[in-house]
């Protein structure tokens, strides 16, 4: 019912514990999209190893990295009806996927739905840089709210979004221009 879709360049140091964090999912009835975008360093056999062990993980490679292209491949590869997005560097909490595809069924009016997020190892000290950036996130927990943030910034963090497949594709899915791919 739900596809993790994970889009992947040079991530050799975190890739293993991102992919561990996702199949540790509480929620069993998903598969793990894994696009190996122009990858670089040992990622793909990282990818690989773990694939082997777990059928839910599905390998796609591309040759050039683009992050808006992997991302749009992933979503037309994707088999399930909501994508979870998670990024090779993160790591997410063992109830996350239930938790969301949860509410998405409680709220079937919802495209998607968020998490909160904690950024760790990028000097997020709370008030300051990405520190104020990941608070203000965590503020926007409405529907209101997110709606509301649309006009300072994007109102959630990409990888700890959960949505609706059709929905996504019918708004035209991602798109690569001067601008970051999940806006």
């Amino acid at each position: 019912r739900a596809s993790v879709l994970i889009p992947v360049c040079a991530a050799e140091a975190t890739l293993e514990r991102a992919l561990a964090s996702t199949l540790a999912q509480t929620y069993d009835d998903l598969e793990v999209v894994v696009v190996l975008n122009g990858i670089t360093d040992r990622s793909a056999e990282i990818a690989r190893e773990v694939a082997n062990q777990d059928p839910r993980v599905r390998l796609f490679e591309r040759a050039e990295a683009n992050l808006a292209e992997a991302l749009s491949e992933g979503l037309e590869r994707c088999e399930g009806e909501l994508v979870v997005r998670h990024d090779a560097d993160d790591h997410m909490a063992p109830t996350r996927v239930a938790v969301q595809v949860d509410a998405l069924d409680a709220h079937p009016e919802w495209v998607g739905v968020t998490a909160r997020v904690r950024s760790v190892g990028l000097d997020a000290e709370p008030g300051e840089g990405m520190g104020r950036h990941v608070d203000w996130l965590n503020s926007l927990d409405t529907p209101e709210r997110i709606r509301a943030g649309r006009f300072i910034d994007a109102p959630l963090a990409h990888p700890a979004v959960t949505f609706r497949r059709q929905e996504v594709i019918d708004a035209g899915g991602y798109r690569d221009g001067d601008f970051p791919e999940d806006h």
